[in-house]
């Protein structure tokens, strides 16, 4: 029997029809970094990035699909049941390809930022009645340099600082941080929206805070490169001060950024080619990055997760169909693989505590 003190739930959403197998539940035992499957589930399309809310209780999913089927999918964990979970209610975004999800700090809206749409969508919800409002859509206009790449908005990703201030959106297709103060009423106020540049040809995507929330680390998918912002907490501002290398082999496909949970070290995952985690050190005195190692992973690591703990790191590799998963050396910041287990086209886990 797995104890509750050591286990984790693992929630992993895949790519595929509504007639796959696109999302499972697992147990984690944080204490020997061994995986058992509690849970597949079909219904759901391309469930590619999820979001967690009241403690696990209700996960949203965004649905990764072309207009007009582009969704969220509001699911429910049974009643009585700590691991298993089933769809509830859905809705359109409103936006093509939406490929991530994100609660308000409020817990009131959802947004996902919608890939090939060029927007955000901001989407009331209410877990307890298990309904959404329509969503208020915020399109974003421009281009960058990288042809093929950057004709138009591509908005990746969408965080909300530590301190409840600000919204950010990364997009990839203009490098651009789009920057939403908040209102008193929790909601971003639009019209205040205002933009920090990122460098040419950089393709933002993924953005983490550290600790102390006056530092953030955002990967460029195109430049393989972390830009270090520094987030004035008076002023409430964003101001990149470096650009550090962690795609080695200049391929263009950095995807996931996460800072280990004492923020020490500071993990990057590459695709396309060389595919494997960089790791940097993080300097405790001004948060600048040096490297640190790297570690080769199976094929097209496009997003992997750290344990609370920060003993394990989790790789969905997407296209060799399996999730990776590595002890960690809370020393150096090193990975040693322990496990590898079958799961069709992984792209996102989360770990939620075990009720």
């Amino acid at each position: 029997m797995l104890s509750a003190a050591l286990g984790l739930i693992m929630l992993v959403g895949s790519y595929g029809s509504a007639q796959d197998t696109t999302f499972h539940t697992y147990n984690f035992d944080s204490s020997t970094g061994h995986v058992v499957l509690q849970q597949p589930l079909t219904g759901i399309e391309n469930p590619s990035f999820l979001a967690v809310v009241d403690n696990g209780k209700t996960i949203l999913a965004v649905n990764e699909n072309n207009e007009p089927a582009a969704g969220i999918t509001m699911m429910r964990r049974k009643r009585n049941d700590k691991f298993t979970y089933r769809p509830v209610t859905s809705a359109l975004t409103g936006g093509a390809d939406p490929c991530h999800v994100v609660i308000s700090p409020d817990g009131r809206y959802a947004v996902t930022s919608n890939y090939s749409g060029g927007s955000i969508s901001i989407i009331p919800f209410d877990a307890g009645k298990a309904s959404f409002d329509q969503p208020t859509i915020i399109p974003f206009s421009g281009d960058g340099p990288v042809s093929g790449r950057q004709a138009s908005p591509h908005a990746h990703f969408t965080s909300f600082t530590p301190d409840g201030k600000l919204m950010v959106v990364d997009d990839l297709g203009t490098d651009k941080l789009h920057i939403f103060p908040l209102g008193k009423d929790g909601f971003p106020v639009i019209e205040d929206m205002y933009d920090v540049e990122i460098q040419p040809g950089s393709g933002p995507r993924h953005l983490v805070y550290d600790n102390s929330g006056e530092n953030a680390y955002l990967i460029n998918e195109l430049s393989g490169t972390v830009t270090h912002l520094a987030y004035d907490k008076t002023a409430h501002t964003l101001t990149p001060i470096s650009y550090t290398v962690a795609d080695y082999e200049h391929a263009g496909g950095s995807a996931d950024i996460h800072l280990s949970p004492d923020g020490r070290f500071l993990y990057v995952s590459n695709r396309l080619k060389g595919d494997g985690i960089s790791i940097f050190a993080v300097d405790s005195s001004d948060g600048s990055l040096s490297p640190a190692g790297f570690t080769s992973t199976g094929r097209h690591p496009r997003n992997f997760a750290i344990t609370p703990d920060g003993r394990w790191l989790l790789v969905a590799c997407r296209d060799d169909n399996s999730i990776e998963i590595y002890s960690r050396n809370s020393d150096d910041g090193s990975l040693t693989i322990t496990e590898t287990i079958p799961c069709p086209k992984p792209v996102c886990i989360l770990f939620l505590p075990m009720l």
